[in-house]
């Protein structure tokens, strides 16, 4: 275990709507408020519209979503994740065999932006707490 003794600050980290990224990150939050137990850790969902506000106005430290051509265009540093595969679950209510059977039919989705999640920070925001995150990421599996 790591001395945590000193160690304060404040990340905001903030998850894109819609989807569930949040929970890749679990071990990594445990570990931050391991480590710097006097970290305040702000975390929430918001539309990639707000995030990309609040990154603007430094609101907001990291943003997790999905990867859109929009972050790379504004400028802010992208750091991909993981990329997740998209299917279609499907059953058909009027089939008396899948009425009440627990099992769907799954079927892969191709669209024009994959399902890869990217983390996204402003290169000017100069949160110390920023670094520790990434490395955690570095270090971690996602």
């Amino acid at each position: 275990m790591r001395s945590s003794e000193g160690k304060s600050g404040t990340l905001s980290i903030v998850f894109q709507t819609g989807y569930y990224s949040e929970y890749m990150f679990f071990e990594i939050i445990d570990e931050l408020r391991e480590s710097w137990p006097a970290l305040k850790l702000n975390y929430n969902k918001m539309p990639t519209t707000e995030q990309h506000r609040g990154l603007e106005n430094g609101s907001i430290d990291i943003a997790i979503g999905l990867e859109l051509p929009h972050w790379e265009e504004a400028g802010f540093k992208i750091k991909k994740l993981k990329k997740e595969e998209t299917l279609i679950v499907v059953s058909n209510p009027h089939d008396p065999y899948l009425l009440n059977n627990p099992y769907y039919h799954s079927i892969p989705f191709e669209s024009e932006y994959s399902d890869s999640y990217v983390c996204v920070t402003n290169p000017n925001n100069t949160n110390p707490v920023i670094k520790l995150f990434m490395d955690l990421i570095e270090d971690g599996e996602l």
